[in-house]
């Protein structure tokens, strides 16, 4: 039996590229997407063009919001580095460019470049062995997946980390800053029910979050030395102590 269904509602990158694939006629809702331009999914956030629209998971600016956040918290910082996979991040120039465009002048940023777990331990060596280093953790699939790993190099290595993996704060890192996850969610019930009633797809420009989650850990900040200022401290959605 041949399904013809009215939308298809698509969580995540695969099933949404592989959906794209399948056709170009049945309109096509997605979520939890980090850059659909670059994937190919929409020709632009603005006019998407085509059977499918949808919810990033951040405007690739915002790695200039992590970068302020970081040197918020651990002012003190001089050398920050950017940890990711090259590999299973395309995306990422585009967050590293913000970010190095959001550091302070007399900060060093380096690229830190890593493709498995002896490359991360590198890593935050590099970092942790010459005073007043942190890391910002660009988050895509080999970093999410290596979460616990990275926190526990940079408790190792008396890193501030500023890591937007859902759970990093809690789970060790300094500081985190990302989308809503229930909130991500419910956003495409809107475009779902637009396109339901008669709306096109290409009309409904791609929507990047409206809420997002400040996360900060102060028994980690206790461990580092370090003291939250009240006002960032003040807009912090989770506090854990």
């Amino acid at each position: 039996m041949t399904l013809a269904p009215d939308l298809i509602y698509a969580t995540g990158l695969p099933p949404a590229q592989a959906l794209r694939q399948r056709t170009r006629t049945i309109p096509i809702v997605f979520s939890l997407v980090a850059d659909p331009v670059g994937f190919g999914l929409v020709e632009s956030l603005r006019h998407p063009g085509g059977n499918i629209t949808g919810f990033v998971v951040w405007d690739l600016s915002i790695g200039g919001k992590w970068m302020q956040l970081l040197q918020e918290i651990a002012p003190n910082l001089r050398r920050i580095g950017i940890m990711y996979n090259p590999d299973t991040a395309p995306y990422a120039p585009s967050l590293v460019a913000s970010a190095k465009a959001a550091a302070v002048r007399d900060v060093a940023v380096l690229e830190c470049f890593t493709h498995n777990d002896s490359e991360i331990e590198a890593a935050a060596s590099l970092l942790g062995n010459e005073p007043l280093g942190g890391l910002l953790v660009i988050p895509e699939p080999f970093t999410n997946a290596r979460r616990d790993l990275i926190i526990a190099q940079s408790a190792r290595f008396k890193l501030p980390s500023l890591n937007p993996a859902f759970g990093a704060a809690s789970r060790g890192a300094l500081i985190s800053y990302t989308f809503a996850f229930e909130r991500m969610m419910q956003q495409p019930v809107t475009y779902i029910d637009r396109i339901l009633r008669g709306e096109s797809p290409n009309g409904l420009p791609v929507q990047t979050p409206d809420k997002f989650v400040l996360a900060i850990n102060l028994a980690v900040a206790k461990a580092l030395g370090i003291t939250v200022p009240p006002t960032l401290l003040a807009l912090a959605d989770q506090v854990i102590e």
